[in-house]
This record gives structure tokens, C-alpha cells and sequence, in this order.
């Protein structure tokens, strides 16, 4: 919307509202309407500008300072390092664009009161920088942190290995990883391929203390930094301390990098050697360390940095408020048009990753023309196996995963139900009776089924755990006169199947792939909290011709031929 699409009245209250807060219209291009002017505080006037540009009110009004606070070397809670306001968390309100007045008064209201809060001295403005400490060591002070992506690393390590590589663009960027081959993995993963192959020593301090905020600036200097945490973690200083005074490693390369992980979230530095004193001291860490408490290496500088996590645990967990699938034994039947998005669903719930953590893909089909109005995978997989093909785009967007594909039909044997789920996304009926046949001998493990019913007007899932709960034959009926038909009949009308040649399909919708997938999916999750009911589900689609069912447990049927034969 165009400011001046308001009529004058309209666009008069907001100029009122505003200059209710002491502001004045300024000057400013385009469809962006600014005004500058003191704010009352607690501390005094102070001067800000408000700059609104997005008139729908999808983007907030953005609103800085113009000069710097008292006290302008000091981090203040819920300002950047340019001086913006951070007065509401993105998305947290939807301004009213009905009621333009009103939407930026909440906006004003808001911005004195993050005001009054960031120069209050107290308690609550340090607690405030505290518990989003790592934002503002990234981007609270200027120069901003560097940038640093880490790896998932071992539980007790205590160094890892620090590279820096070119993107494509040229700009340098790191990694903190275990080791060059970690390394390869994931630039090549980001699209990268140019690498710096000089690795420097990243040494891995942990502390369960909250970094406290600087009494000032953050630290810019070796000095700073030490007696910055000396104030928040003095057994911590004390362990860099040692550390750099009996490390003789990292005195092999030109810098140094530390990385600490807090409960507020792992930060970093890095400072480069005085060239002489690590070459001249390099066999004696104990004087090197002295030297940087001495006069002169004090006054070595730090470049902050920013960690960003991108291990399995941070990114298949942070999400979630329950277990995720790390550490668990997946086979997953069918990588087709259910089983494709399905799998797609299952890594980002961390199959694949974790110790013993293994994601099993099956499927002996190949990836034909036909197929991909339909499913997950494109023109680079063609002709491929579905499961092979599967597997190679999942480690490309994780390459971390742990993916076993098979073309093969392997049979089901003990060897093959040890494992913690197993989930047929074949959509094969036939298939789905075998596979029940021989999970009933054995009954090692819970087997998730999931189809697409008729032509996609609905979708189901049916989870066999136990003899108490149905399995997949008690889906139709076990003896009479409607041997065979539906339990459950839910389509009120034969599906359209059309030939090609001597072959047939059902046609559906890539909606009722992922449909499937989604449920499946949700299923897998309450497994994963321990309450899998109900068992049997359905998903209708709106305005489907079929028969509404109830989600339920499904007790099994009488003289099932499968799971009742002793009865």
C-alpha cells in the first residue's frame, strides 16, 4: 500500500500520534514517511528517528537512534550495534493495517518503553543482554562477530580444528570441525569448493555459567577478554589459563581460536601471535602465556566471533519439545510417491543421525518420466533407483547422515525386523499382506503402514505394535459371507484407473503424496512420545465422496487368517 493512498484525515491522526511523542516529519525518498525527535526517558530526552515504509504494516516501522546514549561504549539491552531498536520480536504483533493510527502508536508505545528499559541500570537491563547474550556478542558492537559455522563435536573434546575457505562469491568464511575430512564434507555440502588448507587449533572451553553483560564495551583486546570472563566464571579463566600455558600445538600455527559454550549459546574468539615471541617461545607455552598477561601482549586484539551450529543434534532438535529419532534403527519400504516426502520428513526428525542412529532404504523400482509429476526427487534422478537416488539427495542437504540404500527385495527375516520401526510406504496392498505375514511370526518391532486411498480422496495409516491392536489383514474381514471385503469401506465410489499400454495407475495429486506423508509422519512422532493411539487413521480431503471414519484403535478381527490363527 502507498502512503497516499490514506485520505488526508487518515493520515492526519497518524501524524497527530506522532508528534504526541515529540516527533516531526523529516525528510525521506520515495514512500517513506520518517520523523525525528526527542523521546522522554527515564535518563532524559532522547533523540531518535522513525522511519515507516511498509504502510500494510507487514515490516514494523524501523526506529533508531540518532546520536549515542550516555555511557555509548556500554551494550544496552535491545539495541543493535547501529543504534536500531529492536521493540518487537518479528512476527510476535500484528499491527492493525485498518487502524494506521493506532498500529504506530503501539509502535511508539513500544519503542519508549524498550528505551526506558535499556538505560535503566539495573537488574533487569543486564538480564535482558544475558539471556540473548550471544545476539548481542554478534551483533551489538561494531565491527559485527565473524561469522563461524561449527560442527557437531564430541562431548568432552577439547580442541577441534578451525579452517577458512572462499564461497563462490570470494567472501572467506570458517568452519570448527573435527578434522579436514569433516571439513571436505561440509563445504562440499554448502556448494563450495575452494578450501584454505592451513587449519589453525580451536581450543573448546565449556562453562554452565551465563556470560554476565560488560560493565562497557565488549571486549576488544586478549586482556579484556580474560578479565571480562574473570568476572563471570573465574574457574573458566583459570582453565584457559592452563590450557594456553601447556598447549604447545597452538603455538605451531599464526592464531589462535577459542570457542565457548554457555547455556546462552556458544561465542568465540581469535587473536593472531605476535609473530616473534610465538616463534622465539613456541617450545614454551608457560612464558607464551606469560607474555600475553605481560605489558605488551595484553594489548592483543580479538576479532568476536559468531558460532553458528550446524551439527545433527542442533538442527533435528531444536524444533522439537520430544525426543527426536537420533540413535534409532529406520526402515522405511517404498521410495515413491509416499515414501519419497516420508523420508524427506524422517531426517529432519534426526533418522540417520545419533549413535547407531541408521536411516534403511528399500526400493527395487527406478525413477521413470512417470513418476515425477508426483514425487520429491527430479530430472537428475531419472532412471535411477528410487532408493539410490533418495539416499544421494538427503546426504547432499545433510551429509552427515547415516543411509543405507537397497535396490534389492530383501527378505524379511529376523535379521530384518531387528530394528525399532519399520514402515511400509508402498502403497501395495500385496506387498503390505506379505510384509504383515511376516512381521506376525516374529513381532520384533512396530510396523507402520501408509496409503493413498482411490484417487487420493483420502489417506491412512495403521501402526501394528502389539496382539492387542489390529493388524494390517484386519482391515477386511476375516470369515462369512463378506470374506475379504473392506472392515472399514470409506470410498463411496470405484477410483479412476487409467492404462498405458499393459500397464495401469491411479491418478492423484502430488497433495495426496504429502498428505500421506504428513500423517505418516505425525504418527511416527507420537510413537516417539510413547502414545501411538490412535492406531488406525484416516485423512480425508474436503469435499471428497467417501464415508467420514473415526480414528481408533481397531481391536483385531475375529478368526483374522493372519493374526487369529490359534483362536
Amino acid at each position: 500500500m502507498q502512503v497516499e493512498e490514506y485520505s488526508s484525515e487518515v493520515y492526519g491522526e497518524i501524524v497527530k500520534i506522532i508528534r504526541r511523542y515529540g516527533l516531526r516529519p523529516a525528510r525521506a525518498r520515495g514512500n517513506i514517511r520518517a520523523f525525528e525527535g526527542p523521546i522522554a526517558t527515564v535518563r532524559g530526552d532522547v533523540p531518535i528517528r522513525l522511519e515507516i515504509s511498509d504502510w500494510d504494516f507487514e515490516k514494523y516501522p524501523r526506529a533508531y537512534l540518532l546520536d549515542k546514549f550516555p555511557d555509548g561504549h556500554r551494550i544496552y539491552a535491545h539495541v543493535d550495534a547501529l543504534g536500531g531498536l529492536c521493540y518487537f520480536t518479528p512476527e510476535s504483533v500484528v499491527l492493525d493495517r485498518y487502524r494506521p493510527s493506532i498500529a504506530v502508536h503501539q509502535c511508539l508505545h513500544a519503542i519508549e518503553s524498550v528505551l526506558n528499559k535499556a538505560l535503566n541500570d539495573d537488574e533487569e537491563a543486564s538480564a535482558d543482554v544475558e539471556n540473548e547474550f550471544v545476539a548481542y556478542w554478534s551483533f551489538g558492537q561494531l565491527p559485527p562477530a565473524k561469522s563461524v559455522i561449527i560442527d557437531d563435536l564430541p562431548p568432552q573434546a577439547s580442541e577441534a580444528s578451525y579452517f577458512s575457505f572462499d564461497g563462490p562469491d570470494e567472501d572467506h568464511h570458517a568452519v570448527i570441525c573435527e578434522d579436514s575430512e569433516h571439513a571436505r564434507r561440509l563445504i562440499s555440502a554448502l556448494g563450495y569448493s575452494r578450501t584454505t588448507e592451513l587449519a589453525y587449533t580451536c581450543l573448546l572451553f565449556a562453562s554452565e555459567q551465563i556470560p554476565a553483560a560488560p560493565a562497557g564495551a565488549f571486549p576488544g583486546t586478549i586482556h579484556e577478554l580474560f578479565t571480562w570472563i574473570g568476572t563471570w566464571d573465574r574457574p573458566l579463566l583459570r582453565s584457559i589459563r592452563a590450557r594456553l600455558a601447556s598447549h604447545k600445538e597452538y603455538l605451531a600455527q599464526e592464531r589462535c581460536v577459542l570457542a565457548f559454550s554457555t547455556p546462552s549459546g556458544r561465542f568465540g574468539a581469535e587473536f593472531r601471535h605476535d609473530r616473534v615471541h610465538r616463534l622465539g617461545l613456541r617450545r614454551n607455552p608457560a612464558e607464551y602465556c606469560n607474555f600475553l598477561h605481560g605489558k605488551k601482549g595484553r594489548k592483543t586484539a580479538i576479532v568476536r566471533l559468531r558460532l553458528d551450529e550446524i551439527g545433527a543434534p542442533y538442527i533435528h532438535s531444536r524444533n522439537l519439545e520430544f525426543e527426536s529419532l537420533a540413535g534409532k534403527r529406520i526402515k522405511l519400504i517404498g521410495c515413491g510417491a509416499i515414501g519419497g516426502y516420508l523420508a524427506a520428513a524422517l531426517v529432519r526428525l534426526g533418522a540417520g543421525t545419533g549413535k547407531g542412529g541408521r536411516l534403511f532404504l528399500c526400493d527395487p523400482g527406478t525413477l521413470e518420466p512417470d513418476n515425477l509429476g508426483r514425487h520429491t526427487l527430479g530430472f537428475r534422478a531419472l532412471f535411477r533407483n528410487k532408493a539410490e537416488a533418495l539416499r544421494t539427495e538427503l546426504v547432499s542437504q545433510f551429509p552427515y547422515l547415516d543411509i543405507v540404500a537397497s535396490g534389492e527385495q530383501r527378505p524379511y527375516t529376523d535379521e530384518f525386523f531387528a530394528t525399532d520401526l519399520v514402515i511400509d510406504a508402498t502403497g501395495n496392498e500385496a506387498h503390505n499382506e506379505k510384509l504383515n505375514f511376516y512381521h506376525l511370526k516374529r513381532r520384533l518391532c512396530p510396523v507402520l503402514y501408509v496409503r493413498i486411498r482411490g484417487n487420493g480422496e483420502c489417506v491412512q495409516t495403521l501402526l501394528s505394535d502389539s496382539p492387542q491392536h489390529a493388524c494390517f489383514r484386519c482391515l477386511r474381514q476375516g470369515e462369512g459371507g463378506n470374506y475379504l471385503e473392506e472392515r472399514f469401506p470409506v470410498l463411496k465410489s470405484a477410483p479412476v484407473t487409467r492404462f498405458r499400454g499393459c500397464a495401469s495407475f491411479t491418478p492423484y495429486a502430488v497433495s495426496s503424496s504429502l498428505s500421506a506423508a504428513a500423517l505418516a509422519t505425525d504418527v511416527v512422532i507420537d510413537w516417539l512420545k510413547g502414545n501411538p493411539a490412535p492406531r488406525f487413521r484416516t485423512r480425508h480431503i474436503e469435499n471428497a465422496n467417501t464415508r467420514r471414519l473415526s480414528n481408533q484403535d481397531l481391536p483385531p478381527i475375529k478368526r483374522c487368517p493372519a493374526c487369529q490363527t490359534s483362536s
